[in-house]
């Protein structure tokens, strides 16, 4: 196999969250998708602030990340090191949790941590 061929993997880590009772809050819900592209704008700020260079509280570096949405899991994938992945992971997961409860949108999900091809 040719140095071309080979693929190239970094560290990744994946946090998934599954919001709970889609389906009555789907019903309860007059705007059921807009309750969730307002929870995901708000992640997505939230996580730029975090990453900032003028944020120095959380010195997460150059860490390389995507935040999706399907139906109603929610997949937060960074790339970077480590230490500062995981920590990054804590700090999302306790932000985005403490919100989804104080929208009575309860929450589980996991975290993982491995080689990834970018």
């Amino acid at each position: 196999m040719s140095d071309s061929q080979k693929m190239q993997f970094q560290e990744g880590a994946i946090t998934l969250l599954d919001i709970l009772g889609w389906k009555g809050i789907w019903k309860r819900e007059q705007d059921p998708l807009g309750l969730l592209q307002g929870v995901i704008g708000f992640f997505e700020s939230h996580l730029d602030s975090l990453l900032s260079e003028q944020n120095k509280i959380y010195p997460y570096g150059n860490i390389e990340w995507r935040l999706i949405s399907i139906s109603d899991w929610i997949a937060f994938v960074t790339f970077g090191s480590f230490g500062q992945m995981i920590d990054l992971h804590g700090a999302f997961c306790s932000t985005i949790i403490r919100n989804l409860l104080y929208r009575n949108l309860p929450v589980r999900g996991a975290t993982t941590y491995g080689l990834a091809n970018n």
